[in-house]
């Protein structure tokens, strides 16, 4: 007894867009690029809330870059030392850089 051939049957063949859909804006990526826009401007970023028990270590470096930051004192903004190692400290960072970009963005257009 011979076993049965297997039965292939051709898979068709979907030739795909020239251009990949673009995947739908999200609300914070949208509110990320008005508060990017707004620094480009000249207008102070809002600072990050570190209200919750996680964020209670970084409250006295978030209050130091507001401080800065109302100061209008972006050498002293880029001075502090932050390392981006996890969500507190990535959020100061973009604090910071969106202050310094808004105050540069001050000067220069005084």
């Amino acid at each position: 007894m011979a076993a049965p051939e297997p039965i292939i049957e051709p898979v068709p063949v979907v030739e795909e867009a020239a251009e990949p859909a673009a995947a739908p804006s999200s609300p914070r990526r949208r509110r990320d690029a008005d508060i990017e826009a707004k620094a480009r401007q000249g207008e102070l970023p809002p600072p990050p809330d570190f209200s919750a028990p996680p964020h209670a270590r970084y409250r006295a470096k978030l209050a130091a870059l507001v401080e800065l930051a109302g100061k209008a004192d972006a050498t002293g903004l880029r001075a502090i030392s932050i390392n981006p190692v996890s969500s507190s400290p990535t959020a100061l960072a973009r604090y910071r850089n969106l202050a310094v970009l808004a105050i540069e963005a001050r000067e220069g257009r005084a």
